[in-house]
């Protein structure tokens, strides 16, 4: 079962069409009142567990939005020009997987809501056409807060593609200089860690640092020892 046929059952039983002005609090009291054993057994449930997640993304929408949905909502609110899709909008707020957003906020509802109109293309795609911003301050009076916060540009300068290589590549041959190229050198790459960049006044975050070790453990044989050789030369 899906959140918009959770929605339905709760927007059923507080006796609504849709919810607006007129009836928000009597559906916000019903959905905060609705147990989720009352739909089990309906086709489609897959279980309760299920249920009780898509309930609570329902509170959390219409009574407190989380960080992720009111980053949406406000981008929604605030933006004169209409964005192509809520999938777009999570593409640009850099949520990762575009297809995951109707876990925040599912086009439908704002569209049952009258908050939205759309167009609808080929399924799963949507067109928003039009947005109704007094609607939008009626159901969220604070929505005028949720704008971000401006943050500072991280001053730091960027590293350049490939210079983390390079450097686990130095650090690598310091390690290794008295001993030459022996089977060992596995065991000294896997042991490189972020304190042995911070001796050298460099940084690196441990993603990075073990995403980096895992491609010079994966170089074939000769390359690896071509690359620590072509190091110590300089």
């Amino acid at each position: 079962m899906r959140i918009i046929e959770t929605y339905q059952e709760i927007k059923e039983k507080a006796g609504i069409e849709r919810p607006g002005p007129e009836n928000f609090e009597r559906f916000k009291k019903t959905l905060s009142d609705f147990f989720y054993k009352e739909i089990v057994g309906k086709k489609g449930t897959k279980n309760e567990r299920q249920l009780l997640y898509q309930k609570n993304l329902l509170l959390d929408f219409f009574f407190s939005p989380t960080p992720k949905q009111k980053k949406i909502l406000f981008f929604l609110y605030k933006y004169s020009q209409p964005p192509t899709s809520i999938r777009s909008i999570h593409r640009m707020l850099g949520f990762g997987n575009p297809y995951s957003c109707q876990r925040f906020v599912s086009t439908r509802i704002l569209q049952d809501m009258r908050l939205i109109e759309v167009q609808e293309k080929k399924f799963p795609k949507f067109r928003v056409t039009k947005i109704n911003r007094e609607l939008f301050r009626k159901y969220w009076p604070d929505i005028e807060e949720w704008k971000p916060k401006e943050t500072k540009k991280n001053s730091r300068e960027r590293t350049k593609k490939g210079q983390h290589l390079q450097r686990l590549f130095l650090i690598l041959v310091d390690k290794i200089k008295e001993k030459g190229f022996t089977p060992a050198i596995y065991e000294e790459i896997k042991r490189i860690n972020r304190g042995d960049f911070k001796e050298r006044g460099w940084d690196i975050k441990a993603r990075v640092l073990t995403k980096t070790k895992r491609k010079i453990l994966r170089m074939p044989n000769r390359k690896l020892i071509n690359e620590i050789e072509k190091m110590m030369a300089e």
